[in-house]
């Protein structure tokens, strides 16, 4: 009797063709796009339910603001606002990260403008838009945006950095991120509505 060999798990879906040429990308799974060296400018969206890991040597330039999720499978997290007269935001077990940097690739948030941000934004929260979309830092993610935004629960070891005279500003939420954060010019490290602590 021949047995036949085990099926091998499928590998994440490699989208840097369509990313190189500018075209949308609807995720359905485990996603990456690999920079190459230099920089990259995508005038595109991502979209969908997966999970985007950007690597390589490269910089890659989003310039749209993006919306996807987690699959439900992998989504645990729980937000709550307690009342009152001075509601707070708490989050408990957040939920793996949708985007992940790997070391040697940056990924850089709009071009000088008010656009490129990946986010989802569920929940009502107070005077600030929580991210759901969590994100993991091993390499450079860059914060060229002049609004205010979240990137929800930040992981990971690499750099965070925004240049200076944008006048963007983080709302940093609660995090296990142990790399540096390079403040180029504004940055809420806690508002009175979510308590911001990092290692």
């Amino acid at each position: 009797m021949v047995t036949a060999p085990p099926a091998l798990a499928a590998g994440p879906r490699d989208v840097t063709a369509d990313v190189l040429a500018d075209r949308d990308v609807t995720l359905s799974g485990d996603t990456v796009v690999t920079v190459p060296a230099g920089t990259t400018t995508y005038d595109g969206v991502f979209r969908g339910e997966g999970t985007l890991t950007v690597r390589g040597r490269g910089t890659l330039i989003l310039t749209k603001d993006s919306d996807f999720t987690l699959p439900r499978s992998r989504q645990r997290q729980s937000v709550r606002t307690q009342g009152g007269n001075h509601p707070y935001v708490t989050t408990t077990r957040p939920d793996p990260p949708a985007i992940t940097v790997e070391r040697g690739a940056t990924l850089q948030y709009g071009n000088g403008g008010t656009t490129g941000l990946i986010g989802h934004f569920p929940y009502a929260t107070p005077a600030f838009r929580l991210n759901q979309d969590n994100i993991r830092v091993d390499g450079t993610l860059r914060l060229s945006l002049t609004s205010a935004y979240n990137l929800g629960t930040v992981s990971g070891s690499g750099l965070i950095t925004q240049p200076r005279f944008l006048w963007g500003t983080w709302d940093l939420t609660s995090g296990p991120f142990s790399g540096v954060i390079d403040n180029g010019t504004q940055t809420n490290a806690g508002r009175p509505e979510y308590a911001t602590a990092l290692p």
